[in-house]
């Protein structure tokens, strides 16, 4: 019950055009990423005004890649 509840969370944030799954325990506002690094594990979003980093997951990164380079 509880996973149905936050699986229509995820669902409603990520219908703005900003919010975006990139794992599946991360979502993200993609206007405050600060850069993308690359790592052997595959892809991190480094945020603003912040030192964390966020994993994307091989599932979400062709999105997320398209996404940040053509925002629109």
């Amino acid at each position: 019950m509880i996973r149905n509840s936050m699986k229509n969370v995820a669902d409603t944030l990520c219908r703005q055009p900003a919010i975006m799954q990139c794992h599946r325990a991360f979502i993200v506002n993609l206007g405050l990423v600060d850069h993308v690094e690359g790592r052997s594990s595959g892809m991190a979003l480094v945020m603003q005004h912040t030192d964390q980093t966020v994993p994307v997951s091989k599932q979400y990164a062709p999105t997320i890649k398209e996404r940040i380079k053509n925002p629109g």
